[in-house]
Order: structure tokens, then C-alpha cells, then sequence
């Protein structure tokens, strides 16, 4: 049986490489989420190179896609263990950071969230060291700011209603290696928690956890 941990935090804040480190000799694979966004995008013919070109697709393309790659993480998940960076920086008209909702995580069996965060200038400095290498754009302090206070908010509240453990991870220049580790210890804490409630709702006989949607 699969599960998801979600890696959220604003773009530039070192989600990818603080996942990709952090599952190696886990049982646990890193998925960009924002990645199988834009192969679902070109599938349309659209011509995206960059996982900052994603607020720039259609409105009219864009729930589709978002759909599709709903459908996709779901699939994978099914059998696989993932650590998933769940991309939110989508606003589609009304609808606001679509992707992380209840519904959303508890049918690709969510048990864990982890959030990492950073200040906002050095966030800024790391986005522009990659400008050319990764296609990133300059945003500024404030717009990164409310976004991460926002990601903050939104996720705490899903976890609540959820009833699943989260984690704040601070990447501080200089100090990924802690970064990594807090990220791999939660991966593997989260692990033996997990499998504990499997065993005891084994023992009686009903889900101790409920990944059913709600009617």
C-alpha cells in the first residue's frame, strides 16, 4: 500500500533538494508535483519550460491539467511510498490554492506534511543565484512573504481537520545537511507511526485512519 508525505513551501525555498536528499536510503521516492503539471501541459501543445511558467497557463487548460495530475499523483501513489513537493502557487480565478484540500490528500492517503520555510531574502538570493540555471524569476519580499505565511495557514488547518502530524522545517543558509536530516527523521518517525496504527487497527478490526472522502 502506498503514502504520501507532502513537502510544501514556497518555490526557491529548497524543497527539491532538500526531497531529494532527505528519501535516499528511505523507503521513499521524491516527486515534483509541479513536474508532472508541465508534462500534462505539453500533452495540450503548450510550450512550458520552467515550473515558473505554470500561473501563466490557461485558465481554461489549467483546471484540466490540474485535474489530470490529481488523477496522475493518485496513480503513483497507489503503490508507491512518495514524498510529493505539492505545488500551490495556482490561483485559478476563485478557486485559490487548489490543490491542497482535505479531499485532495486523503485520496492519495496522506499521513504526513511537512513545511519548509525560509526568510524571504535569503529566499530572493537563492532564487536569483538560479535564475539562469532554472529559469526562475525575481518576486518580491512582501509577494514571498504573505505566500509562505499563507502556505503556513493553509496547511496547519488541513492537518487539523485531517488529523496528521506536521512538521516545520527552517533552511537556513549554510545549514541544509540540517535541513535534510530534520526532513529524514520526520520521513522515518512518521514511518513507525504509521505502521504501529496499521497493526493496532489490524488488532481491531477498523481504520484508524480515514482516507474515505467525505460525502
Amino acid at each position: 500500500m502506498g503514502s504520501v508525505i507532502e513537502l510544501l513551501g514556497v518555490p526557491g525555498v529548497g524543497k527539491s533538494t532538500i526531497g531529494k536528499l532527505a528519501v535516499v536510503n528511505t523507503d521513499y521516492q521524491f516527486i515534483d508535483s509541479a513536474d508532472i503539471i508541465l508534462a500534462e501541459a505539453r500533452k495540450l501543445g503548450l510550450s512550458l519550460t520552467s515550473h515558473d511558467e505554470i500561473p501563466l497557463i490557461p485558465e481554461k487548460n489549467l483546471i484540466d491539467i490540474l485535474h489530470l495530475t490529481r488523477k496522475r499523483i493518485e496513480e503513483i501513489s497507489s503503490n508507491n511510498k512518495l514524498l510529493l513537493d505539492g505545488y500551490l502557487n495556482i490561483r485559478i480565478g476563485r478557486l485559490g490554492y487548489w490543490l491542497l484540500t482535505p479531499d485532495v490528500l486523503r485520496s492519495r492517503k496522506t499521513i504526513g506534511i511537512i513545511i519548509v520555510i525560509a526568510s524571504p531574502s535569503q529566499i530572493i538570493k537563492w532564487r536569483k543565484k538560479n535564475a539562469n540555471s532554472r529559469k526562475r524569476s525575481i518576486r518580491p519580499f512582501f509577494e514571498i512573504s504573505i505566500e509562505q505565511s499563507l502556505i503556513i495557514d493553509i496547511a496547519v488547518r488541513v492537518s487539523m481537520d485531517l488529523g496528521i502530524p506536521l512538521k516545520v522545517v527552517y533552511n537556513r543558509e549554510g545549514a541544509l545537511d540540517k535541513a535534510v536530516k530534520e526532513v529524514k527523521e520526520f520521513i522515518i518517525g512518521i514511518e513507525e507511526l504509521y505502521s504501529q496504527f496499521k497493526l493496532l487497527s489490524h488488532v481491531h478490526q477498523r481504520p484508524l485512519f480515514n482516507f474515505k472522502s467525505k460525502s
